[in-house]
């Protein structure tokens, strides 16, 4: 993680010039969102995610949305607090909507047998 942090932060660094990276910014904004994850910064992991589901909603990047979507619901069921695993099922939800209409079948499957393997758990 200390590694990742570093390279995190030298992207940050290269997006703060002048120059219009388009929804470059999302896949930082997911990487630190997943770092903050690991870190069990709930807080900073969610104001990333927000971030990039906006940059992937403006420039029209499904899959990239989906995605985030998907980690950021992973994000929940790893907090494990009160509330989380229905927040989580909603975010795996929109993530699996998303993809279903971009025609991304692998990750329609993926997110549906990791579904079931948590119904199974329960």
């Amino acid at each position: 993680p200390k590694k990742a942090s570093i390279y995190m932060e030298r992207g940050f660094e290269l997006l703060d010039s002048s120059q219009n990276w388009y929804g470059l910014p999302a896949q930082i904004y997911l990487a630190k969102a997943m770092l903050m994850t690991k870190q069990q910064d709930w807080e900073t992991a969610t104001k990333f995610f927000n971030k990039a589901v906006k940059v992937n909603r403006k420039y029209e990047l499904l899959w990239d949305e989906a995605k985030t979507n998907y980690e950021w619901g992973r994000m929940y069921l790893a907090k494990g607090q009160k509330g989380d695993s229905k927040i989580a099922a909603e975010k795996l939800s929109l993530s699996m909507d998303i993809f279903k209409k971009v025609g991304a079948k692998k990750d329609v499957d993926k997110i549906l047998s990791e579904r079931d393997e948590l119904n199974h758990d329960e």
